[in-house]
């Protein structure tokens, strides 16, 4: 303790302790890569490759804040997840707003939010924490391959699971709503109990509180690439001094099978600012003199 000059006040002293290094993760995974090359007969041969990877963490110690709910802590979760209200429906009328604990305004077409706890409010204690985050678990691919003579095809399949992906454009006065949202919305002339009403930017509760409802799997799996060649026979072009041609047409990004439907599920957010991926057709020739 320091005393002034003057014994008018006491004054404090102290060291602050340095930032430490404290947590505790765990990864875990695996990895594996397998292909087959046949032979069908002289003239035709075929082959298969298949690769992919599994990854996991989780949180298994940190300087979490004491007294926190079970279903809220992190410990235990992958780095990353989030807290969110659990949507579990969308109010159709008003017997259904006052059948159920709701946010304070709620209305008929709004998002129904899980009294987790279940002391008959809808709280920051009824937010749980998502298991999952934006990157996915696995991701992997498939090749095959088929020649016959002179012919040659190859295809490129890849895809990914375990991800998922928060979908909330600022819409109304500040922009356009997404069709996939628009369509079958909560209207006085239909009623949904799937659908919430439409918003303005984040003016209702439902879309200013993070919740489930803009949550989306990002699983997909996509025909990446697609090749097909035809090595025309020397001797057709060998006076003319040309040693190997060969005409070709290829694909990219051709077919996606995925459940996220609004934006590339590749991307790494989703924000309108994403440019999807294109499809690419080209057809091309190659020489060799």
């Amino acid at each position: 303790m320091l005393w002034p000059a003057n014994n008018a006040y006491p004054l404090s002293t102290g060291i602050r302790p340095p930032d430490q290094n404290i947590a505790a993760l765990e990864n875990k995974g695996f990895d594996f890569s397998v292909s087959y090359n046949g032979t069908i007969s002289q003239d035709a041969t075929w082959n298969i490759g298949v690769n992919g990877g599994y990854a996991k963490n989780k949180i298994l110690n940190w300087d979490e804040p004491a007294g926190r709910l079970p279903w809220q802590v992190s410990t235990g979760k992958p780095i990353g997840s989030e807290l969110y209200y659990n949507a579990i429906g969308v109010f159709k009328d008003q017997a259904a707003v006052d059948a159920y604990p709701s946010w304070p305004g709620a209305q008929p077409g709004d998002v129904i939010f899980e009294d987790v706890n279940d002391d008959g409010r809808i709280t920051a204690d009824d937010r749980v924490r998502n298991d999952m985050n934006n990157f996915p678990r696995f991701v992997g691919g498939v090749t095959l391959g088929f020649t016959w003579k002179a012919f040659d095809i190859s295809m490129l399949f890849q895809g990914a699971s375990g991800a998922q992906q928060y979908v909330l454009l600022s819409s109304g006065e500040f922009g356009n709503y997404l069709q996939d949202f628009f369509d079958g919305r909560w209207t006085a002339e239909n009623p949904s109990s799937t659908q919430p009403r439409v918003y303005n930017r984040e003016d209702q509760y439902w879309a200013a509180q993070a919740n489930t409802y803009f949550l989306r799997s990002t699983d997909y799996i996509r025909v990446k690439n697609v090749r097909i060649s035809y090595t025309l026979p020397q001797q057709l072009l060998s006076k003319a001094g040309i040693k190997y041609t060969q005409v070709y047409i290829s694909g990219m990004n051709l077919l996606t099978w995925d459940k996220f439907d609004v934006f590339d599920p590749e991307s790494s957010s989703s924000t309108s600012s994403n440019y999807p991926q294109r499809r690419l057709i080209n057809l091309g020739l190659n020489l060799n003199f």
